[in-house]
């Protein structure tokens, strides 16, 4: 499981230690599943249009993900949404939207 206070660099980081295009394209299989759960969690409805790099494509998707998140976390600080675990394990983000 990753820790809560992992930062997008962390992502990224770990994302660089992927090696080889068989590797490269499992990470994207994967983020692009953990894409979609956020997204349907945050009621985003998005199409995506990633970069032709595998690299860029990555970093394209971390970035969406991270999105996704603080959108969830501001659907949470509104009300719309209620879920007591994520804002225990992410009281950074709570408190950044709620300063939004």
């Amino acid at each position: 499981m990753i820790k809560p206070d992992v930062t997008k660099e962390d992502l990224k980081l770990f994302a660089s230690s992927f090696k080889g295009k068989d590797q490269k394209q499992f990470l994207l299989s994967k983020l692009e599943q953990v894409l979609d759960a956020w997204c349907k969690k945050a009621d985003r409805d998005i199409f995506i249009m990633p970069p032709e790099n595998i690299d860029d494509h990555i970093n394209y998707l971390i970035d969406e993900i991270q999105i996704s998140v603080r959108e969830y976390a501001k659907l949470i600080h509104s009300g719309k949404k209620q879920d007591e675990q994520f804002v225990k394990l992410f009281p950074q983000i709570m408190k950044e939207v709620g300063l939004n």
